[in-house]
C-alpha cells in the first residue's frame, strides 16, 4: 500500500503526490507564515512573500527529519477489504477497537467519575494511570474502555514487529479481546 501523509499544521492528508502539491501550495504557506509570524498580515505582497519564502526554505533540510514516520495499522486509512484484519486476508474481519474506522465510536469521556478515565489524559500524553488506582468497571462503557487500554498496552508491549508475527498476534489478540466483549455482552 501506498504511504499516506499527513500535514500537521494543516490537517491535510493524501498520499505523495497529493501532499507535494499541499506543501507547495498557498494554503500550506500562508498556514507556516501564521505560525512563524503570527502578526503578519496575509497574504503578504509579492515582494515580502518573496523574503519570506528565502529565509524560511527548507530545501536543504534532511527529509528525515522533516517527515515523522508512523507504521501502525491501526491508523492507516485502509481500502475496503485490503487491512490486515479484513476477512480476504486471513483475518476475523473485525477491525480491533484500536482500529482508525473505529476511533469515532469510543469517545473518552473526560467528565466521568471512574478514576480510569480520569487518568485519560495522562495515558495520551505518555503517563499511565497507577494499577492501584483503579476500580471495578460497573458500566458497560467502563468496561469497554478497560479493554481498549488493555488491548493499547498490550499493542504497546509487543511493540509493531511486521511481518507474520505481528499478523499472529493481532489474530490472537482480536480473538481474545472478542471472546471478552462476547462473554461481558458488550
Amino acid at each position: 500500500m501506498e504511504p499516506q501523509y499527513l500535514c500537521e499544521l494543516c490537517g491535510s492528508k493524501g498520499n505523495s503526490n497529493g501532499m507535494f502539491s499541499h506543501v507547495t501550495g498557498s494554503r500550506h504557506r500562508n498556514a507556516v507564515l501564521c505560525e512563524r509570524y503570527p502578526d503578519l498580515k496575509l497574504p503578504p505582497d509579492p515582494i515580502e512573500m518573496e523574503r519570506l519564502a528565502v529565509r524560511n526554505a527548507e530545501n536543504h533540510d534532511k527529509l528525515s527529519d522533516l517527515i515523522r514516520t508512523i507504521q501502525d495499522d491501526f491508523q492507516y486509512p485502509w481500502p475496503p477489504g485490503k487491512a490486515t484484519w479484513a476477512v480476504e486476508n486471513g483475518g476475523t474481519g473485525v477491525a480491533p477497537y484500536s482500529a482508525k474506522e473505529n476511533i469515532a465510536k469510543f469517545k473518552v469521556d473526560s467528565d466521568s467519575k471512574n478514576p480510569m478515565l480520569s487518568h485519560a489524559e495522562h495515558f495520551e500524553d505518555g503517563f499511565l494511570p497507577n494499577p492501584d488506582s483503579l476500580s471495578v468497571p460497573v458500566t458497560a462503557e467502563d468496561k469497554e474502555r478497560y479493554l481498549m487500554l488493555a488491548q493499547k498496552l498490550t499493542q504497546l508491549v509487543v511493540g509493531n514487529t511486521g511481518g507474520d508475527l505481528m499478523k499472529r498476534y493481532d489474530k490472537f489478540t482480536e480473538y481474545v479481546f472478542v471472546h471478552i466483549r462476547e462473554t461481558q455482552n458488550l
